[in-house]
Parts: C-alpha cells; sequence; structure tokens
C-alpha cells in the first residue's frame, strides 16, 4: 500500500466525489500564518467552503496516556479540541466551517 501523507486519502477520495478539493491550503485566513486547512473543499455543506485539518494521534503519548486508557477516544478529542483552538475561531469569521479530523495510530 502506497504512504500517502496526511490527508492525501481524504483528498484523494473528495476529488473522485467532484468536490474539487485543494491540498494544503496556507493563508486562508487574513492575518495568519497558520495553515488551517490540509483539504480545503470549496463548496461543502448548504455551498459553504469548509477547510478539514487532519492530524495522526498516537493514544499511547505520554500526555493522554492515563485518560486514555479508561476513556474511549480520549486522545482523539484532545487533538481535536487542539486544533479547534487554533483554527475554528479564524475560520468562522471568514464564512469557512473547520472540522479537525484526527485519526488515531499505535
Amino acid at each position: 500500500m502506497e504512504q500517502y501523507p496526511e490527508g492525501y486519502y481524504i483528498h484523494d477520495c473528495s476529488v473522485g466525489c467532484s468536490l474539487s478539493p485543494w491540498k494544503e491550503v496556507s493563508s486562508l485566513v487574513p492575518e495568519s500564518s497558520a495553515r488551517s486547512a490540509d483539504i480545503f473543499i470549496p463548496s461543502w455543506s448548504l455551498g459553504c467552503p469548509a477547510a478539514l485539518d487532519v492530524t495522526v494521534v498516537s493514544p499511547v503519548q505520554q500526555q493522554t496516556l492515563s485518560q486514555a486508557a479508561s476513556e474511549h477516544r480520549y486522545a482523539l478529542l484532545v487533538a481535536e479540541e487542539r486544533k479547534n483552538v487554533v483554527h475554528l475561531e479564524g475560520c468562522r469569521k471568514i464564512g469557512v466551517i473547520f472540522q479537525p479530523v484526527a485519526v488515531e495510530s499505535l
């Protein structure tokens, strides 16, 4: 199986669904150097654009290990919240739906 950087598989699936996605969009939010979209879909829900930010997280990392052992999806929720803190408000201000896409990997 071919190795994909984070989000490229989602990008390729989006192309197959005729969503016209863009890869790794930088400077989506004015006056911000943060890259808020690994995948940008120009017309998503109700015609609004969407920024998908893909992150791969390990539930056995030091900062989430104790909680992840007893709380299902804990590492995923922490990763999604970290992305939301950085990008959600900026995207909302410009009318873009921000969606973190967190996946677990051991």
